[in-house]
């Protein structure tokens, strides 16, 4: 299956730290913004353990920011595919989700994921 997408620019946004702890990061309209990135070990298609409570945290995202929608970027269809159905699993609507080459091409890295989040 091919996944086409129309380019977007593609923001690195930094969590900022401060009184009331670590914040959202913020999608500039128009673009994608790393949220996370699922890795995988090598040769497998299974989320590592540790990235398991993700998606939950993606799926919460959307709850508060019901405008914003979520990327997949990663170059195994396969493995995109998990991650997709992760995250339809924790409740994120499968139509606010986007796969495909969403995110920067310098930043793919073999055995990972990324999630990105835009509006």
């Amino acid at each position: 299956m091919r996944f086409v997408m129309p380019s977007f620019r593609f923001v690195v946004v930094s969590l900022a730290i401060g009184v009331s702890g670590a914040q959202e990061p913020k999608a500039p309209s128009g673009s994608w913004t790393l949220y996370h990135a699922y890795t995988f070990k090598a040769g497998s298609e299974t989320i590592v353990y540790a990235d398991a409570p993700k998606a939950g945290a993606v799926a919460e995202y959307l709850r508060r920011n019901p405008t914003h929608r979520v990327g997949i970027d990663g170059y195994s269809a396969s493995r995109v595919a998990h991650v997709r159905g992760a995250l339809i699993e924790a409740g994120v609507p499968a139509a606010k989700i986007a796969a495909g080459p969403v995110g920067d091409p310098t930043l793919r890295r073999e055995g990972r994921v990324a999630v990105l989040v835009g509006n």
